[in-house]
């Protein structure tokens, strides 16, 4: 499809974790791209997603579309028009209905609810109040539900906010709520306040699996399918007419900062500061010495202080998505893989790659389970290069790189491991 020369436009509407790739290709194919939110699961691939929009010039929308839904619309309107003067307080609700299967957990091809439910109220936290988060604390629990902690999710959450210029937020995100769709957003002003959802003059509200006293949105299908339909057709017209996307990918990686903070202070238990966007760390520039990038970055841990400061190439001694990912967030520049390795990895990342092995096998009926491991060598280093492949491009080759290394069973035959290395090599242009 993306060879297509009739195709301008692609729609990416596939799990959490496959987005920042599905960018990275789709622009390196000349297409213009709307992506579902949250633009990537990690910071890396976030950063690594907008350098190859950037390098093709194609258009990049984020899929926030609670933007384009005509009551958060006149909100956003009567915020910008003075109406509710200084904003003061964000609230947000958002409680889906339905319990979800446990085999979406066990799937792992999802963000947890940071980024797969709670991101939509990040990104209206910054766009209607017109601020910045800047910390926050997030409170978790899986009370009812403990079974979820494991696939390392939680059912319920309460996220504080603190905003650059003083106001202050909270978000909450509940995943079962039974009773129905429920979405409801708050934006309090210094002279006015604009509340989004249901707001009847009743003293009591009683919700139940059955109904309520109110009618109810079901699924988030039908509670915003107006702001679906209006968010594309916005799309294909910035395409059509030349001009910038109204949701860009500056817009969702601010999110997705504020969902990675959120994630912290749930692991830490702890307050959590966000990467402002004056302090967030900048992409790497060839002709910039070490020096003026570590002025003005903000370092995650002395591992990414070191990396930046000092004239040091950090490698990945493992080839890991997870822990290649956080290394490259901490200024990693380089990744190792070999048998060790990749058996680490399906040992840790089994729920990811069984339904993979089980493809290798029913293809390859008459392979040894030597010949299966060698190609999920290839196939993990592959993945792992991808990360890579934006430091490659940005610093010129210089780094960016993947070693495979060839099966130490061959040192006595040269050629067999010339041979290898060679077939290694050639995955670079796969």
């Amino acid at each position: 499809m993306l060879a297509r020369k009739d195709v301008d436009c692609v729609l990416i509407a596939t799990p959490d974790k496959f987005h920042a790739q599905a960018i990275r290709t789709a622009a390196a194919a000349g297409k213009n791209i709307l992506c579902e939110k949250p633009l990537a699961t990690t910071l890396a691939d976030a950063h690594a997603a907008l350098t190859a929009v950037d390098s093709s010039g194609v258009s990049l929308q984020i899929g926030f579309m609670r933007r384009y839904d005509p009551a958060y619309a006149a909100a956003m309107k009567r915020v910008e028009a003075g109406e509710i003067g200084e904003p003061v307080i964000f609230k947000s609700i958002g409680r889906d209905k339905d319990v979800p299967p446990l085999a979406a957990y066990q799937a792992n091809v999802n963000g947890m609810v940071f980024y797969n439910n709670t991101i939509h109220d990040f990104d209206l936290a910054r766009w209607l109040m017109h601020d910045e988060v800047v910390e926050l604390q997030a409170y978790t629990t899986v009370a009812i539900r403990p079974e979820v902690a494991q696939y390392g999710d939680v059912v319920a959450s309460v996220v504080n906010l603190k905003y650059a210029r003083g106001a202050i937020g909270n978000v909450e995100s509940y995943v079962q709520a039974i009773y129905g769709y429920d979405v409801r957003t708050e934006i309090v002003g210094s002279k006015a306040s604009i509340l989004v959802g249901t707001v009847r003059q009743i003293p009591t509200t009683f919700l139940t699996a059955n109904g309520g006293t109110q009618v109810l949105a079901d699924h988030f299908l039908s509670r915003f399918a107006d702001a679906y339909l209006a968010e594309v057709r916005d799309f294909v017209q910035s395409v059509m007419h030349d001009r910038p996307p109204r949701v860009t990918g500056e817009d969702g990686l601010r999110a997705l900062e504020i969902a990675v903070a959120a994630e912290t202070s749930h692991l830490e238990s702890r307050p959590s500061r966000v990467s402002h966007p004056q302090t967030a760390p900048r992409r790497y520039e060839p002709e910039e010495s070490m020096t003026q990038v570590s002025s003005q970055v903000t370092y995650k841990s002395p591992l990414h202080e070191m990396t930046q400061s000092t004239p040091t190439c950090l490698w990945n001694d493992s080839a890991s998505i997870q822990e290649l990912t956080y290394s490259i967030e901490h200024g990693a520049v380089g990744a190792t893989c070999n048998p060790v390795i990749v058996h680490a990895v399906l040992k840790k990342e089994m729920p990811a790659w069984k339904d993979r092995i089980r493809v290798l096998v029913e293809e390859q009926p008459t392979a040894t389970e030597d010949e299966i491991g060698w190609q999920l060598v290839r196939e993990v280093s592959m993945n792992s290069a991808a990360l890579l492949k934006p430091i490659f491009v940005s610093q010129g080759g210089r780094n960016g790189r993947l070693s495979i290394q060839t099966d130490p069973r061959l040192y006595r035959n040269s050629a067999a491991i010339v041979e290898q290395a060679e077939e290694f090599n050639r995955l670079a242009s796969i």
